[in-house]
């Protein structure tokens, strides 16, 4: 009884420690992140690609980084202008990870990288803000407004003209469907001959050459025709 017991236990031991091995062996990399693998806080290699990957267990650490574009909004703050007036503003920044092992050696992870960002964001944003009046900043202001409204109407007016030309294209193919349909009843023999030299324009190039066999449908038909217009 009491080796049957041992066995239960060492079976139980070696179930759990298969377990730990396997969670600090493999895991899974989002489509949303990348991941560089280090051992003993030095870099191993860098993994982009989404799906599973392993690492070394125990000794070997994996650290995730968003590979999506990343917001950062920096504090409101004043900002004065060329002529000393102050300007207030909370810029928002767009930014995203290029290169992961970089990132991890310069700003550690996000938050180090936010930190660095507000830095850089207030600093460009006062000296911008410092070489322009404020009645000039006010018009900058205007002019992009009026550049994004200009390019709204613009796409809104190439949109309408590329629905009014499906409609007049839909129009034109309905009005020649009834022509055909005229010609068929009034004459069988010359609606299908137009049919058929509308399929040889579909399938046969410009500079091609078409043979016609003697026995051809459409040859003696076409030979009517010439005949009828002399």
């Amino acid at each position: 009884m009491m080796t049957k017991g041992l066995l239960k236990v060492s079976g139980a031991v070696v179930l759990v420690v298969a377990v730990i091995l396997t969670l600090q062996t493999f895991f899974t990399v989002d489509e949303r992140e990348q991941v560089i693998v280090t051992q003993f806080g030095e870099y191993v290699r860098t993994i982009n690609k989404a799906g599973l990957a392993t690492k070394l267990p125990f000794i070997q650490t994996v650290t995730r980084f968003d590979r999506r574009v990343l917001a950062t909004h920096a504090p409101q703050a004043e900002y004065l202008s060329q002529d000393k007036k102050r300007l207030v503003a909370d810029p928002v920044t767009r930014w995203r990870i290029a290169d992961p092992l970089k990132f991890y050696k310069t700003v550690r992870d996000e938050s180090g990288a936010r930190a660095r960002l507000d830095d850089l964001v207030f600093s460009e944003l006062r000296r911008e803000v410092a070489s322009h009046t404020f009645a000039g900043a006010k018009g900058e202001e205007e002019a992009a407004k009026l550049r994004a409204e200009t390019e709204k109407q613009r796409t809104i007016i190439l949109a309408s003209a590329e629905q009014q030309a499906q409609r007049l294209r839909g129009e034109a193919d309905a009005a020649a469907t009834q022509i055909y349909a005229q010609a068929h009843g009034k004459n069988p023999e010359f609606y299908s001959f137009v049919r058929s030299l509308q399929a040889y324009e579909e399938f046969v190039g410009k500079r091609s050459t078409l043979l016609l066999s003697a026995d051809s449908y459409d040859l003696p038909l076409l030979g009517r025709l010439t005949a009828g217009r002399s």
